[in-house]
């Protein structure tokens, strides 16, 4: 891939990249989207930023993919490249076609050819173009690259000329504003030019929401409104090359808020938490991890809080956050405790303070029964226990007890890979004495009290007959 002309960071060229494959595909990185309408001029398109058939653009990406080394799909596809460069309409109905695509999309080699044709072909034209104006905020990149993709920034209808007619030639002082007034010359030409394209105005109403709010950045967490619904893109949504720390991507104090709603699609920082809460045994990392943050996650979250002794929100903000990458980070530096037939087992430890209420003992419940699911022996009743975890665990500090390895034969369960991360420790702090229970130990002596009793009145009774002779 050619430099960036502009001075913008590898993350918002990836933010870029990821507001268009929104736009395009309903994600930030799909791959495998197809569309086909009849009414649509470009026909049959493909790719996270749909290569369209006709123009020529899915002929030379395809052209591309099949040119490349090891790409697993290219004997298939070759046999389609005429009929694609001769722009074939009949393609946009073969399902054959649209099944290998959609196959291919799987394939490493694709997704790295797609990066490249819409970076060369698109992205660098957008950005050149931009530094030649004097542009320099991200944003302004952004809406640049969404027109050079959609089409028609300076040929066809020219909706470059025709905003410069209003609002004069674009400069590097009156970036802003004549953003502004691009996105309105836009939009109002695409509702012009009948229903498929004027579907299409949710992207200039998502860019001209980030105009209003001042988001020249690109900073996330960034709400992007789409057609119907709302999506939160996020360090979690991008490539994790991107970052030094690929699982901890940002600032807990840019984290933002993750709260359950009823979620369109699935979103990487929902994920992300889902994949912590499923590191400490709280989720099934196969069924429960699925970047949608419902209620379930919520509750679950909540049972996390109140091992913590924090309040139950089930909300994640930046406090809570930290609270979670901590406990994780204690996990991951403790090595894993191998039980029986290598499973893991999990350092359930008691909450800090007796849990007695109802909603106390489903959470408890639940975190052992979620620990279990995922192949590991359950210790205890619950992890989160306030503890001083270092990364040397041979030598117990007093007064812990050591817990046995279990020593019976077992059926071997799923490898470490395919497990959830157990909590794991070989210690565990011995249980306070329990305080007398006073109402146990007057059901016990009430047979012996009552038969006392009896004892007593048959004595009364003999000695008043005595006297009565």
């Amino acid at each position: 891939m050619s430099s960036v002309p502009v001075n913008l960071t590898p993350v918002q060229v990836a933010v870029i990249d990821a507001i268009v494959s929104l736009f395009e595909s309903n994600s930030p990185a799909r791959y495998d989207a197809v569309a086909r309408s009849a009414t649509d001029a470009g026909g049959l398109s493909y790719g996270k930023h749909q290569a369209a058939l006709v123009g020529g653009s899915l002929f030379r990406m395809i052209s591309d993919y099949c040119a490349a080394p090891g790409a697993q799909k290219a004997a298939a596809l070759k046999p389609y490249l005429p009929r694609m460069e001769a722009g074939d309409r009949t393609l946009d109905q073969d399902d054959a076609l649209v099944a290998l695509l959609k196959a291919a999309a799987a394939d490493p080699v694709m997704q790295d050819v797609q990066d490249a044709f819409f970076y060369d072909h698109y992205m660098t034209p957008a950005l050149t173009e931009a530094a030649s104006l004097g542009f320099q905020t991200a944003l302004g990149c952004a809406i640049l690259y969404d027109s050079f993709v959609q089409g028609s920034w300076s040929t066809g209808a020219d909706i470059k000329g025709k905003t410069i007619a209003v609002a004069g030639p674009p400069t590097a002082e009156n970036e802003k504003s004549w953003l502004a007034t691009y996105l309105q010359t836009r939009r109002a030409w695409l509702v012009s030019r009948g229903a498929d394209l004027a579907r299409s105005v949710y992207r200039i109403d998502a860019l001209t929401a980030l105009v209003t709010a001042g988001e020249w950045d690109l900073e996330m967490p960034l709400a992007l409104p789409l057609s119907g619904y709302s999506f939160t893109l996020t360090a979690w949504d991008l490539n994790a090359h991107l970052f030094p720390d690929p699982v901890f991507r940002v600032d807990p104090e840019k984290f933002g808020v993750v709260k359950a709603r009823h979620a369109i699609l699935p979103e990487g920082r929902d994920r992300h938490v889902q994949q912590l809460m499923a590191i400490l045994g709280l989720l099934d990392a196969k069924t429960d991890v699925d970047g949608r943050f419902g209620t379930s996650s919520a509750n679950v979250f909540k049972a996390f809080q109140l091992s913590c002794n924090t309040p139950q929100t089930g909300i994640v903000d930046s406090a809570a956050y930290l609270l979670l990458c901590d406990a994780v980070r204690r996990v991951q530096a403790t090595a894993p405790a191998k039980g029986a037939a290598g499973t893991e087992v999990a350092d359930l430890r008691p909450l800090p303070e007796p849990a007695t209420s109802t909603r106390s003992q489903q959470y408890a419940i639940a975190a052992g029964a979620s620990a279990t699911a995922a192949g590991a022996t359950v210790v205890g009743s619950n992890y989160f226990a306030p503890k001083a975890v270092t990364g040397d665990t041979s030598t117990p500090p007093p007064p812990s007890t050591t817990v046995a390895t279990p020593t019976t034969p077992a059926t071997p369960g799923p490898t470490s890979t395919e497990k959830t991360q157990a909590v794991t420790a070989l210690t565990v702090a011995p249980p306070a004495a329990p305080a007398p229970d006073w109402d146990d130990t007057a059901r016990e002596l009430l047979p012996w009290v009552a038969v006392g009793l009896l004892i007593i009145t048959l004595v009364l009774i003999i000695l008043s007959r005595r006297r009565a002779y």
